[in-house]
């Protein structure tokens, strides 16, 4: 479980309940959608819940934007001032034009119904409709329990499973986590700063009890010191991330065979003695 210090200390400017909520789910919910079992899905959700909800203070879209704003963000569907037709400042009025008609959004209100919520924002009837079969919950029927603390983990915990994101944790790639999260790799530097600190702060496993392999539990520093041995040693040649992924494994095992270690790919106690980080 993860402690509310621990929380308080990642999340400072939650807004009021957020804590509370994640603290009171985090034993059960993280279990039972497989996030708490590996480290990399536990800090990886983590941080990008982190990034997607500043931090849980938000939880819900704000569509209230000034015309230029809109501009930017909608750049096709609005080129021109003009064409902003008085919908700056109307966020309902807003919602209908760039989300009715798709996404499952079928009635006249549904773009401002199915708006954004929760820590990882679901949007359009169809999203809350997959998010809440996952979720148990009907969301559909009640969407504003998407942005409740007392449902907002389960939600997000659910997103993550609709998106199949477990296993893109699994192989360390934290940029396919990012894409399937916004379809892109917006503010990905942020969500890596976020990583960073997720990695610094929340210990693995959560119960305490030893992992499923026999694999001592480092912080960020150390695994980037981990990437770069390897890279000297010419075993390893993407990015110094602290991201234990597939091809920092694959070098690892390479080492391990070299040395007379076993072979697991893993960073067991006699492996980081011997790379000496």
């Amino acid at each position: 479980m993860i402690s509310e210090a621990v929380l308080r200390q990642l999340y400072p400017s939650a807004r009021e309940g957020a804590v509370e909520g994640v603290v009171s789910q985090a034993g059960e919910v993280l279990s039972q959608f497989g996030i708490s079992d590996r480290q990399n899905r536990l800090h990886f959700f983590l941080a990008q819940i982190g990034h997607e909800s500043g931090g849980l203070r938000i939880a819900e879209e704000n569509l209230n934007y000034t015309a230029p704003r809109m501009m930017q963000v909608w750049p096709s569907r609005f080129p021109t001032l003009a064409s902003t037709n008085g919908l700056a400042g109307n966020p309902r009025a807003l919602a209908n034009s760039v989300y009715g008609g798709r996404m499952g959004n079928d009635a006249a209100d549904d773009g401002w119904t199915y708006r954004g919520r929760g820590f990882i924002q679901i949007t359009g009837k169809d999203g809350y409709a997959q998010v809440g079969e996952r979720a148990r919950l009907d969301l559909v029927g009640n969407p504003d329990w998407a942005a409740k603390p007392e449902h907002a983990l389960r939600v997000a915990c659910a997103f993550w499973t609709w998106k199949g994101l477990n296993p893109k944790c699994d192989a360390g790639d934290f940029v396919a986590v990012t894409k399937g999260i916004n379809g892109g790799k917006t503010g990905l530097q942020d969500r890596f700063n976020w990583l960073e600190k997720v990695q610094d702060l929340v210990a693995w496993p959560l119960n305490g009890a030893a992992p499923a392999l026999p694999e001592v539990v480092l912080g960020i520093p150390r695994l980037k010191a981990a990437q770069l041995k390897l890279r000297d040693l010419g075993l390893y040649d993407g990015s110094i991330d602290g991201i234990f992924g597939t091809r920092s494994r694959k070098g690892l095992k390479v080492y391990q065979a070299d040395n007379g270690l076993p072979v697991n790919g893993k960073l067991t106690q006699a492996t980081v003695e011997l790379l000496g980080i």
